[in-house]
């Protein structure tokens, strides 16, 4: 009988790099031959149209308003990331939304993964840290086992130090997905704790374009994923798009540069990975921007700050942390834009693949010799 195993992590996050990564992770896991579903948690803010309506209960009529608003401008995109989990991802037939109920849940499964993405950040998790960090009680023969979650920073507030070091001293295997990370939690579990790659980058090229749109734009272009319109990346965006005589396409919901081609704020996750597929060029300051330029061997820059851990990490362990703009320094900055040699990434990229896939292996297949150290 095979093993059957759970995923916890930010499943009914409106976020690419989330929904992806997910994905990335369920499909590993079955391949390796077991039964594998991710658990449909819900934080707070998943459940938009509750919160919305908690507003008017409230009196916040104004707040009310604007959300609802929000919500409404953005329901093509919604609908899409709902219809491509349905499509794609394998829940769990129970929704939970508080510790309690993921207690009584986890009886259904041999084992619990937690991650990735960053589920260990308790400035985005909130109140539901402890559900990412299993804090309820042992059930005997239940593994549990992180995989590559992210602190999201460098740190980790010392208030959380003693819950993390109760709760992951009940886990039998973890990794964390930055090796920063990988210290600090080292630090408070007393094991070394190994670094191993975003889910996303386990799947090849080839893998995801099955789960790729195809978009349609008729002229070259230099696609912008970012966050946010931080401080000089206008003046990098339009300096390479000039350069390299491309147009701009980006995610945002308004025209941010002048030589703006199209803008898909409503894009799934579908059209999202069609974006990339196609892309002549990539600039991008999220974690997930990169892990798909890097996936579909495109050039680009990753614009961070210099506690830009997460991009820095993946990007020297690949050998081209040339392409890191630091954004403290955008304006002035000379831009080293030679050709990546992908051939060497990839030689790379294998080896941190090998390594990530033999801990998912061992952590699920190990019975004995991975218990927690006492």
């Amino acid at each position: 009988m095979n093993k059957k195993i759970g995923i916890l992590t930010f499943i009914w996050s409106v976020n690419y790099g989330a929904k992806l990564q997910a994905l990335a992770l369920q499909s590993v896991v079955s391949s390796l031959g077991f039964e594998c579903e991710t658990i449909s948690y819900k934080r707070e803010e998943d459940c938009r149209i509750r919160e919305i309506v908690r507003h008017m209960q409230s009196g916040q009529i104004k707040r009310f308003a604007r959300e609802l608003l929000l919500e409404v401008f953005n329901w093509q995109r919604t609908r899409r990331f709902r219809n491509f989990t349905a499509q794609n991802i394998k829940l769990s037939y129970e929704t939970c939304y508080a510790l309690n109920e993921l207690a009584a849940l986890s009886e259904n499964y041999d084992a619990i993964i937690c991650g990735s993405d960053q589920v260990w950040n308790p400035d985005l998790t909130g109140e539901s840290q402890l559900s990412y960090l299993l804090d309820f009680p042992n059930k005997s023969a239940l593994r549990r086992i992180a995989y590559a979650p992210s602190l999201g920073n460098d740190t980790l507030d010392e208030k959380w130090h003693d819950t993390f070091k109760r709760c992951l001293s009940k886990f039998d295997t973890i990794s964390v997905r930055e090796k920063s990370a990988g210290a600090l939690i080292s630090s408070l579990v007393g094991r070394e704790i190994p670094s191993v790659l975003d889910p996303t980058l386990l799947l090849s090229r080839e893998q995801w374009s099955k789960y790729t749109s195809n978009v349609e734009i008729s002229e070259p272009y230099l696609l912008v994923y970012s966050f946010g319109f931080p401080a000089g990346l206008k003046k990098l965006v339009e300096r390479i798009a000039n350069n390299k005589g491309l147009k701009i396409v980006t995610f945002h919901k308004q025209r941010h540069y002048t030589n703006e081609f199209n803008r898909y704020p409503n894009a799934g996750p579908r059209e999202f990975l069609g974006l990339f597929s196609k892309a002549d060029f990539v600039i991008t300051n999220s974690f997930h921007g990169t892990a798909f330029s890097l996936i579909f061997k495109k050039p680009f820059f990753s614009v961070t700050n210099k506690r830009g851990i997460r991009l820095k990490d993946l990007l020297t362990d690949l050998g081209i942390e040339n392409r890191i703009v630091l954004r403290e320094g955008i304006k002035d900055a000379l831009f080293d834009d030679t050709e990546i040699n992908y051939a060497e990434v990839d030689k790379r990229l294998l080896m941190l693949r090998e390594h990530s896939m033999n801990f998912l292996k061992n952590s699920l297949d190990k019975n004995d010799a991975c218990l927690p150290a006492k």
